[in-house]
């Protein structure tokens, strides 16, 4: 299996060049803030925007690079870097707005891995997000409600973030995704409406907003 191995110092370096990134991608999404807040709801069931701190943001990524290093323990010593995990990673966001929390999920496993490699899409129903979410990133960003998606299987790794104000709808996404993804698959969440998978031996908890689907 193909690795790369850093110097301290290259390494060193790419830690550095990455918390940039992170904080600029960061900057930009709060000069969008203020605008998607004061803007009007296209739909009534549907929140414009509901940002989510950086830093959460950052420490439940840190809870998935945790997953992939406990499922493959010998691909992670010191600085080597297994560049075909990174092939596998397939991430949704949900209601990704501009697109900001998708180009800092990638910079953020750059950090953690030390390369750009994998799949990361996104879900908007707003047009005009969807529009600036394809002007600043690489993502295909899909303009679509999100209940009315059938691709959710295709994710190995899925964030949201109360993409939906209306709390049976919002259930009703929930259970969507966990019924579709497969064994694996990683769900990413800062609020979770249906607890019903708490009770079920399909699912794992690794804290808080963060679950594995495990059969």
């Amino acid at each position: 299996m193909p690795k790369i191995i850093y110097s301290e110092k290259e390494y060193d370096e790419l830690k550095r060049y990455s918390n940039v990134m992170l904080h600029s991608l960061w900057d930009i999404e709060s000069r969008y803030r203020d605008h998607f807040l004061e803007k009007p709801k296209l739909n009534k069931d549907y929140y414009t925007y509901i940002p989510l701190g950086l830093e959460s943001y950052t420490n439940k990524l840190k809870i998935v690079l945790s997953i992939l290093k406990e499922r493959n323990p010998q691909e992670y010593q010191g600085n080597f870097v297994s560049d075909s995990i990174l092939d596998e990673i397939s991430f949704l966001e949900v209601g990704c707005g501009i697109g900001i929390k998708l180009l800092i999920a990638r910079y953020y496993f750059i950090d953690s891995f030390g390369c750009v490699t994998g799949c990361y899409k996104g879900i908007e129903i707003d047009k005009e997000s969807t529009e600036i979410a394809r002007t600043l990133t690489p993502f295909e960003i899909y303009n679509i409600d999100a209940l009315k998606f059938k691709d959710y299987d295709k994710f190995n790794i899925i964030y949201y973030y109360a993409p939906i104000c209306d709390k049976v709808k919002e259930k009703k996404l929930e259970r969507l995704i966990e019924q579709s993804v497969k064994p694996g698959t990683i769900i990413v969440t800062a609020l979770k409406e249906d607890k019903s998978w708490e009770i079920s031996s399909k699912f794992k908890s690794h804290g808080t907003g963060v679950i594995e689907k495990i059969a």
